[in-house]
């Protein structure tokens, strides 16, 4: 029997209460289940066809490597000008090592005062210490956005490390939440007076703690598939391929983007150059969504997971729907 035939009532008519549990089951993202499997692109790459594709993409890599040495032999000041241009996007390296740990630091005294929280409850009235752990995490999270975006404002703009600062302060704000939202519910269900003492199977040890920060992973689980070996190779060549992204993309910016858009409220285009110019940036913008699809979600990732030998490696899929919970 469909659904739509098990929300009809015995008249036939449609009944309103079993549509909105219908609805409300559809709108509910799956359970994640983690379990040993590897990436799709690493289970694809076993094809011989699409290793062929792989081989190709390995040639374009040579290709660029070789016209940027040789651009840079005919023409020195162009390096010195494009070296210039990394080392000013790259600056605020200690800025970003201090943020990095802070944020991380961060994580570890929300997990305290998770803990704190839970040995509360023992000693005062449970609604009490509920209520004031919730008004705790809730004011924890807006200083922790708060206090980054000062920081951010107050600092010099260097594009890449800012981006970088931006993209951990989400990742720990992401990992905090799934930790709360996944361990609060539990805690809640404990009763100290009736359950007994029980507080320290209510919450991670520091180790585990730990290793759910680094492992490549969004969801807290109290337990992950684990590999038992830890393959270097795989780990080396998947750096390589990280890193070989990052130079495509330095070639493709340094050739598409600076030299086109450095003139930008400089001058005024006309219609036809800014057509060229909106046509030049759709094909690099498709270029770097691949690249840092590739590079981020497939090879950076796996180099995590296999150094921490975190078992699932489905960081992503390849799926078309019309729906938001089934792209989840």
């Amino acid at each position: 029997m469909s659904p739509s035939d098990k929300s009809r009532d015995q008249h036939g008519s449609r009944n309103p209460i079993s549509e909105e549990e219908n609805d409300s089951k559809k709108m509910t993202p799956p359970k994640k289940v983690y379990t040993n499997r590897n990436s799709v692109l690493t289970d694809l790459m076993q094809v011989n066809h699409l290793q062929t594709v792989y081989n190709i993409a390995v040639a374009v890599f040579n290709l660029c490597v070789l016209n940027a040495v040789l651009y840079y032999l005919a023409a020195p000041k162009m390096f010195q000008r494009d070296l210039a241009t990394i080392l000013w996007g790259a600056g605020g390296v200690k800025l970003f090592i201090v943020m990095w740990l802070s944020f991380n630091i961060y994580a570890f005294c929300i997990l305290l005062g998770f803990k704190t929280w839970v040995r509360m409850r023992r000693k005062i009235h449970t609604k009490l210490a509920d209520t004031l752990f919730l008004i705790g995490y809730a004011l924890a999270i807006v200083f922790m956005f708060v206090a980054t975006t000062r920081v951010m404002l107050k600092s010099s703009f260097r594009p890449m490390s800012n981006f970088a600062i931006m993209c951990e302060q989400v990742r720990i704000f992401m990992k905090i939440y799934s930790f709360v939202k996944e361990s609060a519910p539990r805690v809640l269900q404990y009763k100290p007076a009736k359950d007994g003492p029980q507080e320290s199977n209510l919450y991670p040890t520091t180790k585990h703690f730990t290793y759910f920060l680094f492992a490549p992973v969004l969801i807290y689980r109290d337990s992950y598939p684990r590999k038992k070996d830890l393959d270097w190779d795989f780990v080396l060549h998947n750096l390589f391929k990280f890193f070989a992204c990052i130079f495509i993309t330095y070639c493709i910016f340094t050739r598409f983007v600076v030299d086109v858009f450095s003139l930008t409220g400089v001058r005024l285009f006309t219609l036809q150059e800014g057509a060229l110019v909106l046509c030049g940036a759709m094909v690099v913008g498709s270029l770097m969504m691949f690249l840092m699809f590739y590079g981020i979600l497939h090879s950076w990732l796996n180099v995590f997971a296999e150094m921490l030998q975190f078992g699932d490696r489905e960081f992503y899929q390849v799926r078309s729907t019309r729906i938001f919970n089934g792209y989840l």
